[in-house]
C-alpha cells in the first residue's frame, strides 16, 4: 500500500492540526522509510516479482514491518513528539497511532509476509494485491476521501484549496502511473532504497509545500 496510508495521515491532520501535514505524511510512511535504509544495510531483505502487482517480494522485513516493530516504532514517534518536540500528549498519540495504522493497511493488500514478531509467525496477509484494479480503487478513494475530509477544515480555516487538490490529484494520478509501470527484473538494495526514500522524503516535501501555500497571507 501507499496513498492509502496517506488517508491515515490527512485525517491525523484534520484530528489534530497542531501538528503539521508533512509530520503526518512522514509518520504514515515511517515503516517504508525505515525499510528503505534497513535494505540498503542489508538487515532486510527484497527480490524481484515481476509477476505480482507490486512488483517486488518481501522476503525478511521484521525490523521494520511486523506488528511488535510497528508498535515499537509508534511508541518512539510518540515519545519524541512530546518530548523534543513539545507535541501535545492526544497530538502526539495520534501520530503514533498513524505509524501503526501502517501495519493494519499492509495486511489488507499484502500476501501472506508480514510476521506478528521478529521470528514470530504466522506470516499474515489478506493479498488484496492479487486484484490489482480493486486495489488501486481502494487507495485512491480512501486518499481522496480523507482528503476532502481534511479539504472541509481549510475551507472553514478560509485557507487557499487549491494547494491541497493539487496534491491530492498528484497522489492518486502517481500512484496509478506506479502501478502501470512495468516492475523491476533485478533488484539491486541500494538503488532501489535509494528510489524509495526519494519517493517518501518527496510526499513529506509535497505536503510541507502544500500546507505552506495554502495559507493567505494577514491583510
Amino acid at each position: 500500500m501507499l496513498i492509502g496510508h496517506y488517508s491515515a495521515s490527512l485525517a491525523g491532520r484534520r484530528a489534530a492540526p497542531s501538528v503539521p501535514l508533512w509530520a503526518w505524511i512522514g509518520a504514515a510512511q515511517l515503516l517504508d522509510i525505515l525499510w528503505c535504509v534497513f535494505i540498503m544495510l542489508g538487515i532486510e531483505r527484497v527480490a524481484p516479482a515481476p509477476h505480482v502487482t507490486e512488483g517486488l517480494a518481501f522476503l525478511d522485513y521484521p525490523w521494520s514491518h511486523s506488528l511488535a516493530a510497528a508498535a515499537v516504532w509508534a511508541g518512539v514517534t510518540t515519545q519524541l513528539a512530546r518530548r523534543a518536540f513539545g507535541v501535545p500528549p492526544r497530538a502526539a498519540t495520534l501520530l503514533g497511532l498513524v505509524v501503526l495504522s501502517h501495519w493494519p493497511l499492509d495486511w489488507i493488500v499484502h500476501r501472506p509476509d508480514l510476521l506478528l514478531a521478529p521470528g514470530v509467525g504466522p506470516e499474515m496477509g489478506l493479498g488484496l494485491w492479487d486484484h490489482a484494479a480493486i486495489e488501486l480503487a481502494v487507495e485512491i478513494v480512501l486518499f481522496l476521501a480523507a482528503g476532502l475530509w481534511l479539504r472541509s477544515l481549510w475551507r472553514s480555516q478560509r485557507r487557499r484549496l487549491w494547494p491541497l487538490s493539487l496534491f491530492l490529484l498528484f497522489g492518486a494520478a502517481a500512484f496509478a502511473g506506479m502501478r502501470a509501470a512495468a516492475p523491476p527484473t533485478e533488484i539491486e538494495p541500494v538503488l532501489i532504497g535509494a528510489m524509495g526514500l526519494t519517493l517518501y522524503l518527496g510526499f513529506v516535501l509535497l505536503a510541507w509545500i502544500a500546507e505552506r501555500a495554502s495559507l493567505v497571507p494577514p491583510r
